[in-house]
């Protein structure tokens, strides 16, 4: 024994559950929504941390600008002090009594650079720009020429301070920043005695160029030229891009990658746009820059990143299982509504629908519920439909059918009224033929009818040919066509409560059942119509019948035959004239004989009688009636056929006979006359008449042209050569044996 094995069914997501589904998509969303929000979050966090960066930096820069600032007004007030100490004063004014001067050390200048090792080297000169002190010692070079510096600081008497970038100063040969100072008189201090002049080293903002961690900083004089850097030789040049992103704007922090690929977070700050009161600082053109590795800042964020990844994957795990245990809930109530849509689906339209909150699922509840409320209404207007069809098709009452639609419609459609009325022929005038309801059965009682006119919702139905209503919030009122094609009939209408549900499907069913009641009032017209034409066609193949044997039995109106000697016919029966069927029948004639009858039908029509007969008191056996009932069955086609035959026979005969005086007349003709002569006497020969006449033309009068009787040769007055005897008339002629020129009797 073998067996065949099923095709194996594929799996299909689809048909999971929904809490299955719907978790798994929320899987993929978290999933996707998390490393989209990861990656979002990473960069907001880094771009947040940069941009703290970048501010922090900015700050810093700004704040070291303002620091170094601050540090070079403190030299320039410790230079301003030197030069208003009182040694200094005295050595000024004792130089201005003598002639010459010596360029000599100073204890005071000494000390000076002893406690202050930011600065290399600071000279005294009077005002006329003569060397006085220099620490260290100055030997060559005294004299002031090429000193445009020393001018500067002087300003002839009124005094400025001077503040230069590392230059050649053709004085000490020294690389710093140059400060020159002038020296005031104590006693008038608007006076300018004398110049000190120093060069700083700027040791004492190295700290400052330090803020700690990976920071480094920058300061770059006026030819964007390295002046103080950790990392960077004095006088190098940064990048030209960097250098335009300097130039770009007053102060600020940007993220800048070197042509190595590195990236780099710079602050940055000019002197010149800090806002300050001084000329000489401002014009000093520095740059004040703070620079940290970018790769700091992803350090930085990588923990912070990390820990929001593990928030985000732990709260995304929560909310999965949260919405898988309360889709798990909520979809309790579906599944039940899904049990009761599998017993609805097998058949069980009573299966009950839980009642649940008015929810999404509770909505659905009540439409399911709606739905099988509306689909049992749906299906009892279907079986009415079905019961108006089988009226129409198995009723021959046409009023009883009608009447039956009309209590169907109240009872099972539940309209309060329904009415079908009929038109009359002149399409004036419609009849209520049926009805059910209260003022319906009243209406039809009293015989009522309407006008076909536009007064009423019913007349103008058969008026436009379509539908009509009237209705309110409640009630409605419908009048349909009974239609055979473009034909109307009559006219549907009920009236009741408006079905609010599946208003649609009621005047589709109505409709339906209009079209019904049409036709089956068709057919029944149609019906009757046929009834009446088979009666009309029976009659008058009885009546044929009746006169072909009547013209066949001839004077005597009778073909009888009897096997009895003594020729005594049993006595007929005038009741089976009327009969319509061979059906035998028994009897007892005048005589006392036993007589057993069938009436000879043919096509509906009684045309003889087989008779048989026994002496009294003897009966007939059931198999003997049906017996003569078979035996005249057959005789009566029997003598149809041969009757039949007969008559085909003298029709064929007379068809020769004519074919022959036809021949014989053209083979003889000569003219008209001739012809008309000759046929005339022929056809007298064969009706055996002597009294045959002809006429063409309008009725003779006297004296008009005739051909002489239709004689044969032999006859007496015959004309010999076949030419006819011509009256003085010359009109039209008429032929004939009675002399009036008209037809005889026997034409």
């Amino acid at each position: 024994m073998t067996t065949s094995e099923r095709p194996g069914r594929r799996f299909d997501l689809r048909a999971l559950p929904i809490a299955v589904k719907v978790g798994a998509i929320l899987i993929v969303i978290l999933v996707i929504s998390g490393l989209v929000s990861m990656q979002l979050i990473r960069q907001a966090v880094r771009q947040a941390q940069l941009d703290v960066a970048l501010d922090d930096l900015a700050t810093l820069t700004q704040s070291q600008a303002f620091r170094i600032v601050d540090t070079l007004g403190q030299e320039i007030i410790l230079l301003n002090r030197l030069g208003s100490s009182a040694p200094i004063q005295e050595q000024l004014q004792q130089e201005e009594a003598a002639e010459e001067t010596a360029i000599q050390t100073d204890e005071q200048l000494r000390a000076f650079l002893q406690t202050h090792e930011e600065f290399d080297s600071v000279a005294l000169f009077d005002r006329e720009g003569r060397l006085i002190a220099a620490e260290p010692p100055i030997t060559e070079g005294a004299g002031s020429e090429g000193w445009d510096w020393f001018d500067l600081i002087y300003d002839g008497g009124r005094g400025a301070l001077l503040l230069r970038n590392p230059q050649d100063d053709h004085l000490t040969g020294l690389q710093g920043l140059h400060i020159g100072v002038p020296i005031y008189r104590t006693m008038d201090s608007e006076e300018a005695i004398g110049v000190l002049y120093g060069i700083w080293n700027m040791s004492n903002i190295v700290e400052i160029m330090q803020p700690g961690g990976e920071l480094e900083g920058l300061l770059l004089g006026p030819d964007n030229r390295v002046l103080l850097s950790i990392s960077e030789p004095p006088g190098t040049s940064p990048p030209a891009d960097l250098v335009e992103r300097f130039d770009a704007g007053e102060a600020g922090a940007f993220l800048y990658t070197n042509p190595e690929g590195v990236g780099w977070l710079y602050g940055y700050a000019r002197l010149a746009d800090l806002g300050l009161g001084n000329e000489a600082v401002r014009g000093l053109g520095w740059t004040v820059i703070t620079r940290q590795p970018a790769a700091a800042i992803q350090q930085n964020t990588a923990s912070l990143l990390e820990r929001i990844r593990l928030a985000l994957i732990l709260s995304a795990t929560i909310a999965t299982l949260s919405v898988i245990l309360a889709l798990h809930r909520l979809m309790r109530p579906l599944r039940r509504l899904t049990e009761a849509a599998e017993r609805i689906e097998e058949g069980d339209l009573s299966a009950e629908i839980p009642e649940l909150p008015a929810d999404e699922a509770g909505q659905l509840a009540d439409a399911l519920r709606s739905l099988v409320a509306q689909l049992l209404q749906r299906i009892r207007q279907l079986r009415t439909a079905v019961q108006v069809s089988r009226a129409a098709v198995l009723t021959r009452d046409v009023g009883q059918m009608l009447q039956d639609v009309a209590q169907a419609l109240t009872t099972q459609l539940g309209y309060r009224e329904a009415r079908i009325y009929l038109t009359d022929p002149a399409m004036t005038n419609l009849w209520l033929q049926a009805g059910a309801g209260e003022e319906s059965e009243r209406l039809r009682a009293r015989g009522h009818r309407l006008a076909v006119d536009d007064t009423s919702l019913i007349g103008r139905v058969l008026i436009h040919g379509g539908p009509e209503q009237s209705q309110t919030e409640d009630y409605l009122e419908m009048a349909l066509p009974l239609k055979v094609g473009k034909h109307s009939l009559g006219v549907l209408y009920v009236a009741g409560e408006r079905p609010a549900p599946m208003f649609r499907e009621h005047v589709d069913i109505l409709s339906l059942i209009a079209d019904q009641l049409g036709a089956a009032l068709e057919n029944a017209r149609l019906l009757e119509e046929s009834r009446s034409s088979v009666q009309a066609i029976e009659a008058l193949n009885r009546r044929l019948t009746a006169q072909a044997w009547e013209e066949y039995l001839g004077e005597e109106k009778a073909l009888r035959h009897t096997l009895d000697p003594e020729q005594r016919w049993p006595d007929a029966l005038e009741r089976m004239q009327e009969y319509h069927e061979i059906k035998a029948e028994t009897y007892t004639d005048a005589e006392g004989r036993s007589v057993l009858a069938a009436p000879l039908i043919l096509r509906g029509q009684t045309v003889g009688t087989l008779a048989v007969t026994r002496p009294a008191g003897e009966g007939w056996t059931h198999d003997e009636v049906l017996l003569l009932e078979s035996i005249a069955s057959r005789m009566v086609m029997i003598a149809e056929g041969i009757r039949l035959v007969e008559e085909s026979t003298r029709r064929a005969e007379r068809e020769q006979r004519l074919n022959e005086i036809s021949a014989s007349l053209l083979q003889r003709a000569a003219s008209v006359d001739s012809i008309l002569q000759t046929a005339l006497g022929r056809l007298s020969e064969a009706l055996g008449s002597d009294h045959v006449s002809l006429r063409i033309g309008p009725p003779p009068v006297e004296g008009d042209h005739q051909i002489a009787s239709g004689q044969s040769d032999s006859r007496p007055g015959s004309n010999p050569e076949g030419r006819n005897a011509l009256s003085d008339g010359e009109g039209p002629g008429t032929s004939g044996t009675n002399g009036d020129g008209g037809l005889s009797d026997e034409d």
